[in-house]
């Protein structure tokens, strides 16, 4: 198994600090353990989480509306999709990609296959939906789609019936989906929403990084029908043996114990969702870009409608006004870059009149 350099991972740990930084895709983490209602004299730091902390995971269980032996705890949605697209591979070689993708999705299926993977598109004419009927699935062949939803740059997400049908695609060859559902929670009660449940071969992961901004815990979950969750917690033996049980028991005392969770999820969307207006208010100014508006999430993809190359524009952007958003190509989108907003409001107006002025002076 060969693994190649992520380079947006690459980019965005090795970078220096920008003035106004519209790279990140979720919230803000608290600043520290009070914010979380925590004291530390209070915090245990061993306990039984062999398979998951089982208050965690039971109650990650009864907001899904699934059985607790059809989820189980992990360290993040990034090992999550390792563990589980290693998994599903032992049943199926072929792994597809969504296109335009979050290039780990990319990376991680070329590391497991040993082979580049095959690209489902989602068009800009399309506004990025998948099509229900693809026809790249019509030829018979057993395969793995690994994809997000709602879609990571875009913040397109699926209805029901779309996963549903493309599911039952895949399922009369013997086929599996994997779906990232980080995002998902910016949805109006989506943090009680997982695809896992709507066809038995859909597996998903989820974390508590995005929304609730609690990406240091390094606490996520995975999905999907019991026989692949225990192989799924069999193959994460071989890779961190055990979670720390310290940030199990955090992530339990913020979603379960107290109201602390509820809080930072609310806070999440109403930022959310005023943020993007305030974004939508300057863009619909500007005859140079188009963009796709976002069903979920902070973050969404801008594109020049003269199709030039953005490299040149995003260095710009940092260099001369000190604000930073990823380039397009890291999402295989030459001629556009990924804006998040999830930050302050004051912040969020000063950068976005930078980003008018580069565009117009560009």
């Amino acid at each position: 198994m060969h693994f190649e350099k992520i380079e947006i991972l690459d980019w965005l740990k090795t970078a220096s600090e920008a003035p106004i930084d519209f790279t990140a895709s979720g919230m803000a983490s608290p600043e520290n353990l009070s914010d979380l209602g925590i004291k530390v004299d209070d915090l245990p730091i061993h306990g039984d989480n062999f398979y998951s902390y089982k208050p965690l995971r039971d109650h990650l269980a009864k907001v899904y509306g699934i059985s607790q032996e059809c989820i189980t705890v992990n360290a993040g949605a990034s090992i999550g999709n390792f563990a589980a697209l290693s998994v599903l591979h032992k049943k199926v070689n072929q792994i597809t990609v969504e296109e335009p993708a979050y290039e780990p999705f990319i990376r991680l299926a070329n590391a497991i296959a040993g082979t580049t993977p095959e690209r489902l598109p989602r068009s800009p004419e399309s506004q990025y939906h998948l099509d229900p009927d693809p026809p790249l699935l019509m030829d018979g062949k057993p395969r793995i789609l690994l994809m997000a939803n709602p879609h990571n740059p875009t913040g397109i997400f699926e209805k029901p019936e779309t996963i549903a049908r493309i599911a039952n695609r895949l399922a009369s060859d013997g086929g599996w989906m994997l779906i990232d559902e980080v995002f998902v929670p910016f949805l109006e009660s989506g943090e009680r929403l997982s695809y896992s449940k709507l066809k038995n071969n859909i597996v998903t992961t989820c974390s508590l990084t995005k929304v609730w901004g609690l990406s240091s815990l390094r606490i996520g979950w995975i999905s999907g029908p019991e026989e692949v969750i225990h192989d799924i917690e069999r193959t994460l033996d071989s890779i961190n043996v055990i979670q720390p049980f310290i940030t199990e028991y955090i992530a339990y005392h913020v979603m379960c114990e107290t109201d602390i969770g509820n809080k930072l999820l609310l806070a999440a969307r109403k930022i959310a969702s005023k943020h993007l207006s305030i974004v939508k208010e300057y863009l619909d100014k500007l005859p140079e870009v188009s963009y796709t508006t976002p069903d979920a999430g902070i973050s969404l993809l801008i594109r020049f409608k003269d199709g030039r190359d953005a490299d040149k524009f995003c260095d710009n952007l940092e260099s001369e006004y000190g604000v930073r958003v990823i380039n397009g190509r890291y999402f295989e989108v030459q001629d556009g870059f990924r804006m998040s907003y999830g930050v302050d409001e004051e912040t969020l107006r000063k950068g976005l009149e930078a980003i008018t002025k580069a565009i117009r002076t560009s």
